[in-house]
């Protein structure tokens, strides 16, 4: 099964969510001012944007990873009942906005963009090549303006953002992206036709940007100050959870973020790590085997 066909089973098992607009493809960005989350919410934000800021400016060593282009933190859980507010809010909008159906939060990450010499990785024009039913909502966690880092995406001549067609879809279609989905030539081909524009967001704190991950997008270098972001990624679901983020099935850097292809598998399979895909590869060909040798018997 594909996404897409994976979403409309959701949508016709999910009574109780109302879809105020059936435009997921063809409006794949939407924008949150820090004024439409609750005063529980915003109060849950500034707890996690001080404490978060506080341990990025000491470099705190246990406490973060040190990437080449960000630094990331590690625990994500020591401000559980903080994430908990924020997504019963923001999720609860994104179902009935975007999706129509039942979300829950397989990932969540909180990092500080850095000064790059290079652009590369993030930085360059790319998609993700995740199917067009998996969103992730980037949260400003203090002002941004042109200097320090704005995300930075592409729209058309409507202003609604430019979706790229992927090559991952589902147990039926799952390929590699070309160039591993960095399309710096294409975009300036598209911008310079004056039918796209690149819009980058600027915003007080708590500024939301939720978005097909297949859309033209990139991060900025910082030049001046810095920029601390919550990414909180959503994928549909048959079954409502009783609470949208959950160990069980939220995780963070610690486990791979590559989207699994099959859709059926929820958060009720709970978190998949390379090992429990190895697990599964193993079986799948054990049956495999298995049936393979049964028709060379019945064959015989």
């Amino acid at each position: 099964m594909n996404y897409d066909e994976y979403l409309q089973k959701c949508r016709g098992l999910s009574p109780d969510i109302l879809l105020e607009n059936d435009n997921l493809y063809s409006n794949p960005i939407r924008l949150f001012s820090p004024k439409s989350y609750s005063s529980k919410a915003i109060n849950s934000l500034n707890s996690l944007a001080k404490s978060v800021k506080t341990t990025f400016d000491k470099g705190q060593r246990d406490g973060i990873y040190d990437d080449s282009d960000v630094c990331c933190l590690k625990d994500i859980w020591l401000y559980e009942n903080e994430l908990k507010d924020i997504c019963n809010d923001l999720v609860s909008k994104l179902e009935k906005n975007m999706f129509g159906c039942y979300l829950y939060v397989d990932k969540i990450y909180i990092y500080r963009t850095k000064k790059i010499e290079i652009r590369e990785s993030s930085y360059l024009w790319h998609y993700d090549n995740n199917p067009n039913e998996i969103v992730k909502s980037i949260i400003y966690l203090n002002d941004v303006n042109q200097l320090n880092s704005p995300f930075e995406y592409l729209i058309d001549a409507n202003e609604k953002g430019v979706l790229r067609k992927g090559t991952r879809l589902g147990t039926k279609k799952w390929d590699p992206a070309p160039n591993d989905g960095r399309v710096e030539d294409e975009v300036d081909a598209l911008i310079s036709t004056s039918n796209y524009t690149n819009v980058k967001l600027t915003g007080t704190k708590f500024t939301t940007c939720a978005f097909i991950t297949n859309v033209f997008h990139r991060a900025n270098p910082i030049i001046d100050g810095y920029r601390d972001v919550l990414n909180i990624r959503v994928k549909p679901t048959t079954k409502k959870p009783n609470e949208y983020i959950n160990r069980k099935w939220t995780s963070s850097y610690e486990v791979s973020g590559a989207v699994n292809r099959n859709p059926e598998l929820d958060w009720r399979s709970g978190i998949q790590t390379n090992k429990d895909f190895i697990s599964i590869i193993k079986s799948m060909i054990k049956k495999l085997f298995q049936l393979n040798k049964n028709n060379f018997l019945s064959f015989k």
